[in-house]
């Protein structure tokens, strides 16, 4: 859970001022993670708070208080936007089916928390890429040291030391 502080300094380096969701605001620090940063954030008919992990979804009812969906990026289907005369509807769906709905009377806000959406999750998938890349990698090394000790070519001794050395990466 972040601090109050810490996700309104957040909030204010986005430069969107929230209008028409404040209450929403108000349970954003319990619903975050503390590794998680706010890059941008959607004014809309709900809350939408974009993290480097998440999208999350904050929608007030004065009865119900607040309901809070978030879907990680890398479960993030499509993300259309259709703009109407005087509003912008921005659906993101997730691979579970979920849609989410945001409505924002400023379609150019739309479309910058669209591409700005568009954009983390390319990254997030550029990220994850080159993880499994990484774990590829460490595995193709470990059976060459494994063949390499099977013919004799290194010792125990050696391939342990090597072994640990590729496991540390």
């Amino acid at each position: 859970m972040k601090s109050k502080e810490t996700v309104e300094q957040e909030l204010l380096k986005t430069g969107v001022k929230i209008s028409s969701n404040k209450n929403a605001v108000k349970s954003l620090p319990e619903n975050m993670l503390e590794d998680e940063q706010i890059t941008t954030v959607l004014d809309a008919t709900s809350l939408g708070v974009l993290t480097n992990k998440r999208l999350i979804r904050l929608m007030y009812g004065i009865l119900s208080g607040t309901d809070v969906t978030s879907t990680n990026l890398e479960n993030i289907n499509a993300v259309n936007l259709d703009v109407s005369l005087i509003s912008a509807t921005l659906n993101v769906v997730t691979t579970s089916g979920t849609k989410l709905v945001f409505v924002s009377g400023s379609k150019a806000e739309a479309k910058r928390f669209k591409e700005s959406l568009e954009t983390a999750i390319e990254q997030n998938k550029s990220v994850n890429k080159t993880q499994s890349n990484s774990n590829i990698d460490v595995v193709s090394q470990l059976e060459k040291l494994a063949e390499l000790k099977s013919k004799g070519i290194l010792t125990d001794e050696e391939f342990t030391e090597q072994k640990k050395k590729l496991l540390a990466q």
